[in-house]
């Protein structure tokens, strides 16, 4: 194994664009940020998502990496390089306990974040996916990056119904 900080001081020039999930559990964040500051902290984007979430849609993030390169081959400095923002889904694969309902697998879409933590995850959040009820939809609110609590509306008019997801990610 190579390990990065070791040889970031003969990264010469350092142009890098970086592109680090704030929930990934190969690559973790603080570990990031270290490499990031070792790098004279250059440009990067975070992402609430986890390390392979980007096979989902890597087109994103290589038009912010080509044009990031461009402009590096340009002769531009960072701060003229107007790089597109990468994307990828928040998809959270675990189990979901509902009030009066049980526990049952799931599988959700972040399709919204409403509100962020400073740790690039959001705090408030939409919601939809199956469990193993049917279908779900919600309005979230992140505890920790792998449980969230909120509200789930029902379709027949009663009150919503609040949830608690354990889950990790893709």
């Amino acid at each position: 194994a190579v390990d990065p900080l070791t040889y970031a001081d003969r990264n010469r020039p350092r142009r890098v664009l970086m592109i680090q999930a704030a929930r990934d559990l190969l690559v973790p964040p603080h570990n990031a940020v270290v490499l990031w500051r070792a790098l004279s902290e250059p440009p990067i984007q975070w992402l609430d998502a986890d390390h392979f979430a980007l096979t989902l849609t890597p087109v994103p993030a290589f038009h912010a990496a080509a044009t990031y390169l461009w402009g590096v081959w340009r002769g531009l400095p960072d701060s003229a390089i107007r790089v597109p923002r990468a994307y990828a889904p928040t998809i959270k694969i675990g189990l979901m306990a509902q009030s009066g309902v049980g526990l049952s697998p799931a599988i959700q879409w972040q399709f919204l974040t409403l509100l962020s933590r400073p740790d690039h995850i959001a705090l408030l959040h939409l919601d939809a996916g199956l469990t193993g009820r049917g279908l779900f939809a919600g309005l979230g609110l992140t505890l920790t990056p792998f449980i969230d609590i909120g509200l789930s509306p029902r379709l027949d008019g009663r009150a919503p119904r609040p949830y608690i997801s354990f889950h990790v990610l893709y």
